[in-house]
């Protein structure tokens, strides 16, 4: 039976809905597979994701050397690498991508190491992330903006790889 003949648009939308009804379950179920957020905004539990899914880091550096060769030591590591020279995009990539660690410069171009914290930290969504702090800075001097910014642990540099790790609970 057509639309036109019967003039009743009630089945054909309920069809439709349906469908469309399905095709939302499955990208919701897509993304809670792969530990994304999905389309309702709330990332998907941990027990969902398949094994053989690789843990993530974003590197927040501006120093060209030094991101370059963390990005080397935790891709040996077999982590998925995610890098950014500058405090915003560093925030953008930690919300569109939701890495399971961020390291973060304190003194970052556009938004320093600290505020990219506080955003992460006190955002339910993220506030699971372990984040470590890295700085050039006396501990001493900046262990005020380390407390009310809620990151995990603040490192001075230079510092060891190991300690890194360790700080990472890796």
């Amino acid at each position: 039976e057509s639309i036109s003949e019967t003039g009743n648009l009630l089945p054909v939308f309920s069809e439709f809905c349906k469908i469309m009804w399905h095709i939302l379950y499955f990208f919701i179920k897509f993304d809670e597979i792969r530990g994304k957020r999905c389309l309702c905004g709330i990332r998907a539990s941990k027990v969902y994701m398949s094994k053989d899914v690789k843990k993530s880091v974003l590197i927040i550096e501006h120093d060209t050397a030094i991101l370059e060769n963390l990005s080397k030591r935790f891709n040996d590591l077999g982590l998925v690498v995610i890098t950014a020279d500058d405090g915003y995009e560093g925030y953008m990539r930690a919300c569109k991508e939701t890495p399971d660690y961020i390291i973060a410069e304190t003194l970052l171009p556009n938004i320093d190491g600290f505020k990219i914290s506080r955003l992460l930290k006190y955002d339910e969504r993220y506030s699971n992330i372990i984040l470590v702090l890295i700085t050039t800075n006396d501990i001493r001097v900046v262990d005020d903006m380390f407390k009310m910014s809620g990151a995990d642990n603040i490192i001075k540099k230079p510092f060891k790889f190991s300690k890194l790790i360790k700080n990472l609970n890796l």
